[in-house]
């Protein structure tokens, strides 16, 4: 059964862990994952408080091989001591001798970040549709008659599906937003904002393409039924980005206006 040697340096402490099992290490990879700050393994807890570095080598060999190795002039040398406990350490050059760096397979992303907030998950996302301050300024925002957080989470699950390219996805969650903000606007449906609204003639002209273009294209994706042959749509179809923006842009203005 393989095992492993696995070298941790915290901001408290160094040390390392010889011929270590798989599930043990997979205990490691999870308090890594969670940023837990410390993890038991074989009744001790192991710290990962601040963690600095951690490296992970396969080991194959008995333990009479490992203590022979270990007590070896060559190995000595690599000896870090505990600051805080006074044993030792056996430092990366050393586990390199006798096994394979494969951190990499285990510890491959930030410390803590299945810990992370969604907003801060989304905040990594490569493609923005709606842009990451528009929506953090969103939440900001105040208002006595509206709850934004609907709003909120439609626009950071656009950003979601447009980052998976599920474009059929974002056309459904693009219709969401025009039908949802329209009460904002003092009406019951976007038509009547797009119609009536004052909010000058680009504004108007903007809002007519998110009415016309945009919604037809989300309805085709919905009620269009199976047929002999299709083709799926591309990121160019449901690209609405600015006249979005620019409605997001005029609920956080009259919003903050009422407020003044």
């Amino acid at each position: 059964m393989e095992s492993f040697n696995i070298y941790i340096k915290n901001g408290l402490d160094t040390y390392s862990m010889s011929q270590v099992p798989e599930d043990d290490l997979q205990k490691i990879v999870t308090a890594y994952d969670n940023g837990e700050g410390s993890v038991f393994i074989n009744g001790e807890r192991r710290s990962l408080y601040e963690l600095v570095k951690i490296k992970v080598f396969t080991y194959n060999d008995s333990w009479d091989t490992w203590n022979a190795f270990v007590n070896s002039v060559e190995v000595k040398p690599y000896y870090e001591f505990s600051s805080l406990t006074g044993k030792i350490a056996i430092g990366i050059p050393a586990l390199a001798m006798k096994g394979t760096d494969v951190t990499k397979d285990y510890f491959n992303r930030d410390y803590g970040w299945k810990k992370k907030s969604d907003s801060e998950n989304i905040f990594m996302l490569k493609k923005q549709y709606i842009s990451h301050e528009r929506i953090e300024y969103l939440k900001t925002v105040k208002s006595e008659k509206h709850d934004f957080r609907k709003l909120i989470r439609i626009c950071e699950e656009i950003n979601i599906t447009y980052n998976l390219d599920c474009f059929y996805a974002v056309g459904g969650m693009l219709r969401s937003l025009i039908d949802h903000v329209a009460p904002i606007f003092g009406y019951t449906n976007f038509g009547e904002v797009t119609n009536n609204y004052n909010g000058g003639k680009s504004f108007k002209e903007a809002m007519q393409q998110l009415e016309k273009s945009m919604r037809k294209i989300s309805d085709s994706f919905l009620h269009t039924s199976i047929r002999s042959s299709e083709v799926l749509p591309v990121a160019n179809q449901v690209e609405f980005i600015a006249p979005i923006d620019l409605l997001l842009s005029e609920i956080i203005r009259i919003t903050e206006s009422k407020t003044k």
